[in-house]
């Protein structure tokens, strides 16, 4: 990935996911207790899956050579995280939800780290900081709004529906990013960026990542 174009694109999904899906954790408590009829063991179930899958992707980006780390595999972890959550909304019983669950957090792992890694290696190294300060505004700035959000719908249409919807905004989101890469880039996104220095070399880049809990 390089140039503006591609850097703002992984920006402004992580923004899009980070609204729309991420806050799906807010929202596990409700679904150990009143969708699965578990008490603290069900929870602890649902968080421990999801961290297992969280580590099971880092691992996964770590071992790939850096040409594999490309922006299609961003925006495909981003589609099959929002994907996954859609399987776990539609889970009529725990042990599907579990797997679902268990594959949403490597999804969400991969799209973020790939995201922190792509943003690190391709800015050069005296704008990052004010390139990182827009990534932490896009990841966990906007997290608390659609946590809001997601409390305020699950109270009317329930836990399982408010899911169901942000996976779905999610898919939204990943397809029309994943539509616009294919396309011409706007004047907007061709205007000028902090493009990666002469020495940058690919590196994985360690990523904050909340898991739900």
């Amino acid at each position: 990935m390089r140039g503006a174009p591609a850097l703002r694109r992984q920006i402004l999904l992580m923004a899009g996911i980070s609204f729309c899906a991420m806050p799906y954790g807010t929202l596990l408590p409700v679904f150990a207790q009143d969708v699965f009829h578990g008490q603290a063991g069900t929870y602890g179930w649902l968080n421990s899956l999801a961290g297992l899958g969280a580590l099971t992707g880092a691992f996964y980006l770590a071992s790939q050579p850096a040409e594999n780390r490309r922006p299609q595999l961003i925006t495909y972890a981003a589609l099959g995280f929002c994907a996954s959550l859609v399987g776990f909304a539609l889970s009529p019983q725990l042990g599907p939800a579990l797997a679902f669950i268990t594959l949403g957090g490597a999804g969400m792992m991969l799209f973020i780290a790939g995201t922190n890694t792509a943003i690190q290696t391709n800015v050069a190294d005296h704008m990052r900081g004010r390139v990182l300060s827009y990534y932490v505004m896009a990841f966990q700035g906007v997290q608390p709004l659609g946590s809001l959000l997601a409390g305020w719908l699950a109270r009317h249409i329930g836990a399982p529906h408010t899911v169901l919807l942000q996976g779905a905004a999610g898919l939204l989101v990943g397809l029309a990013f994943w539509w616009t890469g294919r396309r011409p880039t706007s004047k907007w996104l061709r205007s000028s960026w902090p493009g990666p220095s002469a020495d940058a070399h690919p590196r994985l880049v360690a990523a904050s990542c909340i898991v739900p809990g």
